[in-house]
């Protein structure tokens, strides 16, 4: 008899915690973790691991969570892993969006799916939540390298078979709001065609764009190069000693009118730019 009510026990404390979806999510991100710092041994984790998760839940929900639960947890996310593949690896009717991981389906082809397995429906036309911390912690072969393998490159036939994302114990978890099956897949046809003709479009623009703002950049390097800096023109008169500041100005002005001469004053040596200046000067004063 009292073998009988401890059996009871443990059952009882397998099978009766009530997981919401936070809760999952924090013991995905936690096992996630743990498996990219090499805690995944195979297809399972170490039992550290799981009471590592237990205690972090307990804590932050307030309720008793126990190691056996995060483990048992575990396995029903494998089970519901392997639903999804199963799913993504059939060949006719099934789609899979990458940005919103969804497997995509039309109307047709989701009644047909569910009819026959009825908890396939909560994987179709559905974001599926934390999926590329369920392909780290439920992957198949996923002991070590963290997200080092992305969920792109884990082939169909990696992933693990097939129950819900919500198990019997959990009543709680939030159901999310059902996409449209009749218009996924053939909108994500049209606007894959519409992208890849628009992409077609936009890369021969913004080449033809480069090409053009290249030779723009080029021309401008040529013209800053033969631009003759005015500021620099003045400064180097005007520090010349042994003349009026006045008559240094006069100088100044008559090269800043005439840009060849003004070159042929900048090229020159300090002894030249005097005689420049010298003859400049003879040749103005004789005006008067």
């Amino acid at each position: 008899m009292g073998n009988t009510k401890d059996t009871q026990k443990v059952k009882d404390t397998k099978t009766n915690f009530r997981w919401s979806q936070p809760m999952q999510n924090l013991l995905l991100e936690i096992l996630a973790d743990e498996a990219s710092h090499g805690n995944k041994q195979s297809n399972t984790f170490k039992h550290a691991s799981y009471a590592k998760v237990a205690e972090v839940i307990t804590e932050k929900f307030m309720t008793e969570c126990t190691p056996k639960h995060v483990e048992h947890r575990f396995k029903t996310l494998k089970t519901n892993w392997n639903t999804i593949a199963l799913l993504r690896n059939k060949k006719s009717g099934f789609g899979w969006n990458d940005d919103l991981k969804m497997i995509t389906c039309d109307r047709s082809v989701y009644d047909e799916e569910v009819a026959a397995h009825s908890n396939h429906a909560q994987f179709l036309n559905k974001k599926i939540e934390m999926f590329d911390e369920m392909a780290l912690v439920v992957g198949k072969d996923m002991a070590t390298g963290g997200f080092s393998k992305g969920v792109g490159d884990i082939g169909v036939e990696e992933l693990d078979d097939s129950p819900p994302l919500v198990d019997a114990d959990v009543d709680d978890i939030s159901k999310k709001k059902q996409v449209d099956p009749s218009h996924v897949a053939s909108n994500e046809t049209r606007s894959h065609r519409k992208r890849s003709h628009a992409t077609m479009i936009e890369d021969a623009v913004y080449q033809d764009l480069s090409i053009q703002l290249g030779k723009v950049a080029s021309a401008i390097e040529k013209i800053s190069e033969n631009q003759l800096n005015f500021g620099s023109l003045y400064e180097e008169v005007m520090k010349m000693d042994g003349f009026e500041a006045n008559m240094l100005v006069a100088a100044f002005d008559h090269l800043n009118g005439d840009e060849k001469q003004a070159r042929s004053f900048m090229l020159k040596n300090d002894k030249l730019r005097r005689q420049w200046l010298q003859n400049f000067f003879d040749n103005y004063l004789s005006q008067f």
